[in-house]
């Protein structure tokens, strides 16, 4: 049996993600339903592993993992894309709906301490967001090519942001 979860937070893996959203694309579309893609990315993680070390670096993917989890609908499906990139697949939110989840994510993860009392640490996260039916998305790989063009939008418009394009 194949593994659907990553072995660090526990949440889906990519390949599953994957599946999930085919399904749930192939539903928007046959029932005219909207569906809303976020990608997420931790900014500056590098400096966060170089300074603090590696499991310092696994702790605070963990933690964001739960962070995302906290605040996403028993329907929605949250999953690690890989390395320091997560993406959460929103069933029936629209683009006004999914922007306000991401922008209420952004915001508590700027805030969160994932040190502990002797030792502060923050860091910020991007969020590139795309919906079905959008301007441009006609397929599975444009919501997904469309979030991650919005990804990199953020992160080219200074990080610690929520970006559409």
């Amino acid at each position: 049996m194949l593994a659907i979860t990553d072995s660090l937070t526990g949440i889906y893996n990519h390949g599953f993600l994957y599946e999930c959203l085919c399904k749930e694309y192939a539903r928007a579309e046959r029932y005219k339903l909207p569906l809303s893609f976020l990608m997420l990315d931790i900014d500056y993680f590098k400096k966060i592993n170089d300074v603090y070390g590696h499991p310092q670096g696994d702790t605070v993917l963990y933690k964001l993992s739960q962070i995302f989890k906290n605040n996403i609908r028993v329907c929605d499906t949250l999953g690690r894309y890989g390395g320091e990139e997560f993406s959460i697949i929103l069933p029936e939110a629209k683009m006004e709906d999914s922007l306000n989840l991401a922008e209420r994510i952004r915001k508590e993860v700027e805030q969160y301490n994932f040190g502990d009392v002797n030792k502060v640490i923050r860091c910020t996260i991007s969020i590139g967001v795309s919906s079905y039916p959008g301007p441009g998305i006609k397929s599975l790989e444009d919501l997904i090519s469309r979030a991650d063009k919005s990804l990199y939008n953020a992160k080219a418009e200074g990080r610690n942001r929520v970006c559409i394009i």
